[in-house]
């Protein structure tokens, strides 16, 4: 279960993150509570292992949301990376952003929820 305080403190990033990306309005957000290497896992990203090479157990909110974002990281001459899903992860009770990524891949709620309760936030 996500509190009061961890769903502001989600939202307050997701609205950052978003906005910096050009989307001031970021819709259908959902959020699961799991580990850094199991949302990994379910995000294609592969595995990803602790510094004494096991998997990274870190507890972390996956947050995904849609939209339409550009990111404003790419090289000199390249086109900006564009997508409609954005989807980060944050350490469990910081706003540490871990990972984030953009791209056309939607996950279900039901793919969502193999990692835990998902829960469904509104801005």
């Amino acid at each position: 279960m996500i509190s009061a305080s961890q769903r502001a403190q989600i939202l307050e990033k997701l609205q950052s993150l978003a906005a910096s990306m050009g989307e001031p309005a970021p819709r259908e957000i959902l959020v699961v509570p799991t580990t850094r290497d199991a949302a990994a896992r379910l995000c294609s990203h592969g595995v990803t292992n602790d510094a004494s090479g096991r998997p990274d157990a870190t507890g972390v909110f996956l947050v995904q949301a849609c939209g339409s974002f550009t990111s404003r990281r790419a090289p000199p001459r390249v086109p900006s990376p564009t997508g409609t899903v954005l989807r980060f992860t944050l350490i469990t009770g910081t706003d540490h952003l871990l990972d984030w990524g953009i791209g056309p891949n939607q996950l279900s709620q039901a793919q969502m929820e193999t990692l835990g309760p998902v829960s469904a936030l509104e801005t």
